[in-house]
């Protein structure tokens, strides 16, 4: 068995396919750097891989390409519930369908703004061109400042990047270079956003709750909510409970919040106190969505005087992170805002909210000063919040109340993490 590390990076990503043809698609035996390495393909493999019994990440990349690709701290790099946390936020994006249609929007409007300049020029390297624009829609995309997104030098650091991580000598180093400046810029722009002294939705947070600066520069993100709609009545037909969600995720939105929406009876939640039921139990993805939010809302009608059993559910699922700590003994609900709305046409909007506070911070959520908003018609009467020709000023102006003081909140627990008990 021949040592494959001079051909590596001669090859570069053509070197493995290659190899893979060459053996019929059976797994590929080798040495690199004198050690016995094997690649797998296929979809036990890729179950085999990501078994966390079988393969840890702390100590499996090379520092060429942590210190150029990835950067120090990086989700690949990381083990445990760490990882899953960090991968959960970055999941939830990529699954978030609006979020991903307003990234290709903002490609499409860049794409359009190029193509009027390109006519007017004798010459565009095309690459170069590219390159620049679709740093232009990813920086406007992730909330970055247009001064950072059209400079052109972010533009050829993220090219060196990409172009050196897996070579030798001056190219790399020249991802090296590339690599360090960026992440000391953004780095700075997190902390002065963070501080007040300049402004940027998109830097709200960083990769999780008190993240220093390199970290989110490395791995930013907005802040984040989730709402879950506890409707008895499946998707696609309206709900007040999802009317309401949907008018304080717009007010999230207005604060710079992104957010995604769960109709959770849309989803085989088994009963249960564990974090996963097993047998096709679907709370295990809907907790990704929780572990990777800053702030959780929960939107219920009114039954009997009492929340729904699906809000109830949802309550008893969570209940299993009293179990969950992070390193230094804080469950990984601190630093989690949450916030209440409330439907119905019977009267029970004020006990409700008091059950749900109770037990969002019994499980580790914090709570803001008036942060339920709810509608309650008539006593006896059929007419539902979704009925109504407009929203109710009282209930308008209440949303807006719970959403500033729920986002305020988020950003000083984000910039100022609870300690270690």
């Amino acid at each position: 068995m021949y040592d494959s590390t001079l051909a590596l990076p001669t090859e570069g990503y053509a070197w493995l396919p290659d190899r893979q043809r060459r053996n019929g698609r059976t797994p590929v035996r080798t040495r690199l750097l004198g050690k016995p390495a094997i690649a797998l393909h296929g979809e036990e493999a890729v179950g085999f891989f990501y078994d966390e019994a079988h393969v840890r990440r702390r100590s499996a990349l090379p520092e060429p390409v942590i210190d150029t690709l990835f950067g120090q701290g990086a989700v690949h790099t990381l083990d445990g519930e760490t990882h899953r946390v960090r991968k959960a936020l970055f999941v939830s994006l990529l699954k978030d369908r609006t979020r991903v249609a307003a990234l290709a929007h903002r490609a499409e409007e860049e794409w359009e703004h190029a193509r009027a300049d390109w006519a007017e020029r004798e010459r565009v390297v095309l690459f170069d061109a590219m390159s620049e624009l679709l740093t232009r829609a990813v920086c406007s995309w992730a909330g970055l400042p247009d001064s950072v997104g059209k400079d052109r030098g972010l533009a050829r650091d993220l090219v060196s990047m990409m172009d050196g991580f897996a070579t030798a000598g001056p190219r790399h180093w020249r991802a090296r270079r590339a690599r360090a400046r960026q992440e000391s810029r953004l780095g700075e722009l997190i902390t002065e956003c963070r501080t007040g002294v300049a402004t940027g939705a998109g830097l709200a947070t960083g990769a999780g709750a008190g993240a220093p600066g390199r970290t989110g520069g490395s791995e930013g993100s907005v802040l984040r909510a989730l709402a879950f709609v506890c409707t008895l009545t499946a998707s696609p037909s309206p709900s007040s409970s999802h009317l309401i969600a949907d008018q304080v995720m717009a007010e999230f939105r207005r604060l710079g919040v992104e957010g995604e929406t769960v109709r959770v009876v849309d989803h085989d939640v088994r009963p249960g106190v564990e974090i996963d039921m097993g047998d096709g139990d679907a709370w295990p993805r809907l907790r990704e969505k929780v572990m990777a939010a800053d702030i959780v809302l929960l939107a219920t009608p009114v039954w009997l005087g009492h929340p729904s059993s699906v809000c109830q559910r949802v309550l008893e699922r969570l209940d299993a992170e009293l179990s969950e700590t992070d390193d230094e003994g804080r469950l990984l609900t601190y630093g989690k805002v949450a916030a209440v709305a409330v439907v119905g046409n019977e009267d029970g909007a004020h006990k409700i909210s008091a059950d749900l506070f109770q037990g969002l911070n019994d499980i580790g959520f914090t709570l803001a000063p008036q942060v339920a908003t709810y509608w309650v018609g008539a006593a006896m009467e059929g007419t539902d919040y979704k009925d109504l020709e407009e929203t109710p000023e009282a209930v308008a102006s209440t949303t807006r109340t719970l959403a500033v003081n729920t986002v305020h909140l988020a950003r000083q627990l984000a910039e100022n993490p609870y300690p270690a008990s």
